[in-house]
């Protein structure tokens, strides 16, 4: 016997509403339970939340009746069906303790045992984040004497409420800034450092990139091989014929493609895979929490949505399976062939595969927090309950996405200088990240139809831009979670910076990337015209 578990995240979804009256119910009065599981897949897309749910059973077979409304205050929620009494105690007292009110229930017997459903809502997030009135702490010696970047970020932590930032400046290798701004963890009113560690979110992306980049300097890898035989090599034996057969256009998917984002994966048209764990185990049957090797299975039993090299999609599970070939060619893990080939060869010695919850986090790492602080379950709750029906109630950063199952293309933890130092060795002496080849390799525009001039491409690992007057290049990516964006820029003078913040919005819903990234080409100027080498 199943007990089902749905969360709702309405807040954080980005889907559109739903173009209908908020008082008229989307009703359904006759669902087995498989119709059921397809409703509730439905309801996060249309931003509702159930308003009436109940079952009954009929010739031995039980049936549901659900309706729904949009969910107008978004409000997080959740649905269990099936509890046995202990399980339906349990979850009543863990919710009622975390200011959750049960808004449906009901008893009924099935197979002569008395089970119950419930559909639990939480409170409006109207819980704030509140910082205190102090003045802004900043913290680092390299750089303090900077004062327009001091400036700067004093301001932006201060006027758009965030808890804290790093950031790092280097120029041609050399470290010039290295500060922190806020809180580490404003609850406990710990300092922002510059060494505190952060998730860097896709900012995984150019990293993942530099390593297939490095197969390809020692000859272990073309961009223009096929991704299908190289994953028929994977020790974890992937269902690659099945692919083909779903789709024949599995088999002209090549490690360019995959870099570039041109591979066939559309997350608007069929959503993104990386955030389906609840789906993935369900329709692979899993026991358990998919891992990534399940991730790529389910991938591979999936149809295109595009064929590969005629269109531009960003793409996470696309650089996921590029971590699965690194895999497959280098014979390693790929953390340990990160670890040997990229992050020792850099001297990147905070940066590592982050973790999803706050318990393991790392004694350097960041706490993470959201505008609106509220608690649901943990993901790993999802689809079953335990015996005991427990589940753990966390806040979003620490607990609505899997981490673990993101590494090659979101899953690190970095610092700031670290990141900085990954720029930079884009154009330090001759390395498998800075050779001729892989830098003229690095910067190619995707093979696109009526892309020729486009002012802006994305290129291996990288976002490009063209600058003619300068007869240079910039190279950037920033990175998104729910309590983490993040920005990494190698500019064509050899200026990089990176900016982490443990706060993914400000107020306004403008990602702390978004409020930096222009600005900041101006401030470093300024400051670069304080250096006693510049005067």
């Amino acid at each position: 016997m199943m007990q089902f578990l749905r969360l709702c995240f309405i807040a954080t979804l980005a889907f559109p509403l739903a173009a209908q009256d908020p008082a008229a119910p989307n009703l359904r009065t006759v669902l087995d339970e498989s119709e059921l599981n397809t409703f509730l897949k439905m309801i996060p897309a249309d931003r509702e939340i159930i308003s009436d749910f109940s079952t009954r059973v009929r010739g031995g077979k039980q049936i549901f009746r659900i309706a729904t409304q949009q969910n107008m205050q978004q409000q997080p929620w959740v649905a269990l069906y099936n509890l046995t009494q202990q399980q339906f105690e349990q979850r009543s007292r863990e919710y009622a303790d975390a200011g959750w009110t049960k808004a449906i229930s009901q008893s009924y017997t099935l197979n002569r045992r008395r089970l119950h459903l419930a559909v639990w809502v939480g409170r409006d997030p109207d819980g704030k984040l509140v910082l205190p009135a102090a003045p802004v702490p900043e913290n680092g010696t390299i750089g303090r004497e900077l004062s327009p970047l001091n400036d700067f970020f004093k301001t932006l932590v201060r006027e758009h409420n965030l808890p804290g930032v790093t950031v790092a400046v280097s120029l041609h290798g050399q470290m010039i800034y290295n500060r922190g701004f806020g809180y580490a963890d404003v609850d406990r009113l710990l300092p922002m450092q510059p060494e505190t560690e952060m998730r860097i979110a896709s900012l995984s992306k150019p990293m993942t990139a530099a390593a297939v980049q490095n197969l390809c300097y020692r000859g272990r890898l073309n961009l223009n091989q096929k991704l299908l035989p190289l994953l028929e090599q994977h020790r974890e034996q992937f269902p690659v014929a099945s692919a083909a057969q779903t789709d024949a256009r599995w088999q002209d998917i090549t490690v360019r493609h995959l870099l570039q984002h041109t591979a066939g994966f559309d997350r608007d048209r069929s959503g993104d895979t990386m955030f389906a764990a609840v789906r993935i185990r369900r329709e692979l049957k899993l026991d358990q929490h998919p891992e990534i090797a399940d991730v790529i299975r389910f991938q591979l039993r999936q149809p295109l949505d595009f064929t590969p090299g005629t269109e531009f999609h960003y793409s996470n599970v696309g650089y996921s399976l590029l971590g699965r070939v690194i895999e497959s060619v280098s014979g390693k893990s790929y953390s340990d062939f990160m670890q040997e080939q990229v992050l020792d060869q850099i001297g990147m010695k905070q940066t590592r595969l982050g973790r999803t919850r706050f318990a393991d986090r790392g004694p350097q790492e960041a706490v993470y927090v959201t505008q609106t602080r509220s608690k649901s379950p943990l993901i790993f709750d999802h689809g079953e309950v335990d015996d005991d029906g427990r589940s753990e109630l966390v806040e979003t950063p620490w607990g609505q996405w899997d981490i673990e199952l993101m590494d090659a293309h979101g899953g690190w933890v970095s610092t700031a200088a670290d990141l900085v130092r990954f720029a930079s060795a884009l154009d330090a002496a001759a390395t498998p990240l800075s050779d001729e080849n892989s830098r003229q390799q690095r910067k190619m525009r995707p093979q696109l139809q009526d892309t020729e001039t486009e002012p802006v491409w994305y290129g291996l690992g990288w976002s490009i831009r063209e600058l003619p007057d300068a007869q240079g290049f910039n190279y950037w990516h920033t990175g998104l979670l729910s309590g983490t964006s993040t920005l990494l820029v190698r500019r064509w003078d050899g200026c990089c910076w990176a900016v982490l913040c443990n706060c993914d919005r400000n107020p306004d819903d403008r990602t702390v990337a978004s409020l930096v990234d222009g600005p900041m080409h101006r401030i470093v100027n300024e400051s670069l015209d304080l250096l006693p080498q510049n005067r």
